[in-house]
């Protein structure tokens, strides 16, 4: 049911996108990953449902800005970057459903919420030092083709 989420959130990401930068939009997702992953663990069927369907909405916004961001940096063979990044993102999502099927089985919802959060919250400090990284090129870039 939650996945309706992003048929929603998917046309606001092309708007968004040209708004606020891919960058943004990925820190964006993971924020709201994250306090949708809180709201879950609340008491009651409506916080429960609010907190999945922000998860599902900040993940499809992460994702597709994620998808779209690897595609704009590859100058070239643009195709094997977006395979690479589909690769690791399926591979990750084998493995971590893997691993938090033991996390569950240790230390229940709260085990994984956090676990969870805790990759959530990588991105950020992730998604900074891209944007530096973005600002040293285009600035490297800017000089060296006078």
């Amino acid at each position: 049911m939650v996945y309706v989420m992003g048929m929603i959130v998917t046309p606001l990401f092309g708007f968004l996108s040209h708004r606020l930068g891919l960058l943004n939009l990925i820190r964006i997702g993971a924020t709201t990953g994250i306090i949708g992953i809180l709201l879950s663990g609340a008491e009651g069927v409506l916080w429960i449902v609010l907190g999945l369907l922000l998860f599902t909405g900040g993940h499809f916004t992460a994702h597709s800005a994620a998808s779209s961001w690897i595609g704009s940096k590859a100058k070239q063979g643009k195709g094997a970057a977006s395979g690479m990044y589909l690769v690791s993102y399926y591979t990750g999502g084998s493995l971590g459903s893997t691993l938090l099927g033991y996390i569950w089985s240790e230390w229940n919802w709260s085990g994984v919420k956090w676990v969870v959060i805790l990759i959530l919250a990588f991105v950020l400090p992730l998604t900074l030092i891209l944007s530096k990284q973005e600002r040293r090129m285009s600035k490297w870039e800017t000089e060296n083709h006078r």
